[in-house]
């Protein structure tokens, strides 16, 4: 009878040493309700997580949780977290959980995971690692320009109607170092089309999203890293009117809508940051050192469609060596617009 009772003890206690984790599993990372790799304008970003049960117990329940966030996937995988460690925190909240470490970097990628308690405090085990991305956190972190073709809208309203060819922009510039991180920040009034070295960035399309624009402007992250090459490369930008360079229709008779929404001349604003792996750093911003010409889109508006001339296609003007001698110096915009934030909302995409 004793040893019998001691053989279960034994059974009892190798069992429970076996079974150290809660069957609830953390997933569905999200940062700022994004999936995937989320790219954030927030110093101090809001994190959540779903739960998932491994077997088919019954009333199991979340009270407790820690975030580790860490600089890299080598720190994080070592549960080593450089840059923030909630540590254990007695609550069964799952969304909007605040970063609470230090002040986050612009331009950066921080790795993290979540670790569980249930309701008999037991642990999980830790979730897949996530990564977001900060882009540009401050106003100051701008420095590149506002710019645009130069030309200046019609007087009278019926020239608006006229053909009014979409602008080109090209910059070349060099890179001769192994690239170990590249990121483009684009934004362009009314829409924009963005392209290196003559391959698409991206597929995004009619971005950005429609905002109040005298009041906030959205701009896309874009990871190029693969897109820069060893020696001269191209940046190129096709922009359209968009919403930004409306017609002047008149709404029920009299409400002309460019009298009414902030507008003026396409125009657009990118920075690309590259990182090298030898630890220097290259910038390449829109200014009045880049090029414009004229493309194959004659005329294009929201409510009236596009004409499209396909022999008026500069070939290979987003590509290095392109003859540009004849294309003129774009001019900075002067018109009154909003303040810059990140596009956070699914993007539109061909489908």
């Amino acid at each position: 009878m004793i040893f019998t009772s001691l053989f279960f003890a034994t059974v009892s206690a190798f069992s429970h040493l076996m079974t150290t984790n809660t069957s609830l599993v953390p997933e569905t990372l999200r940062c700022e309700f994004q999936a995937g790799v989320a790219v954030v304008d927030r110093s101090h970003p809001r994190l959540s997580w779903t739960l998932r049960a491994t077997d088919d117990k019954r009333g199991l329940r979340q009270s407790g949780y820690r975030i580790v966030v860490a600089s890299s996937k080598a720190a994080l995988a070592k549960s080593k977290p450089d840059v923030w460690d909630s540590g254990k925190v007695a609550s069964s909240a799952q969304n909007n959980i605040g970063f609470g470490g230090p002040p986050l970097i612009s331009g950066r990628s921080y790795f993290w995971k979540v670790q569980i308690w249930d309701g008999a405090g037991v642990s999980s085990i830790w979730s897949d690692a996530a990564v977001f991305e900060t882009a540009l956190l401050h106003p100051s972190d701008w420095t590149a320009t506002w710019i645009n073709d130069g030309k200046s809208n019609p007087t009278a309203d019926a020239d608006f109607y006229k053909d009014d060819p979409a602008p080109l922009f090209r910059k070349e510039f060099s890179s001769g170092k192994q690239v170990r991180r590249a990121r483009l920040y684009i934004s362009g009034l009314g829409y924009y089309e963005a392209s290196l070295n003559g391959t698409r960035i991206g597929d995004h399309v009619l971005d950005p999203g429609w905002t109040k624009f005298d009041s906030t402007v959205l701009y896309s992250t874009y990871d190029v890293t693969q897109q820069i090459v060893k020696g001269q490369n191209c940046l190129g930008v096709v922009l359209g009117n968009g919403w930004y360079n409306l017609p002047p229709m008149r709404m029920w008779g009299n409400l002309n809508m460019r009298a009414n929404l902030a507008s003026g001349r396409p125009r657009f604003i990118a920075q690309l940051h590259i990182e090298y792996r030898d630890g220097t750093r290259e910038l390449v911003t829109s200014d009045e050192s880049w090029k414009v010409g004229e493309g194959a889109i004659r005329r294009d508006s929201v409510y009236l469609g596009e004409i499209v001339d396909a022999s008026s296609e500069p070939t290979g003007w987003n590509r290095t060596g392109f003859a540009d001698q004849t294309w003129r110096r774009p001019a900075v915009s002067t018109e009154p617009i909003g303040s810059l934030k990140a596009q956070s909302q699914p993007p539109i995409k061909v489908t």
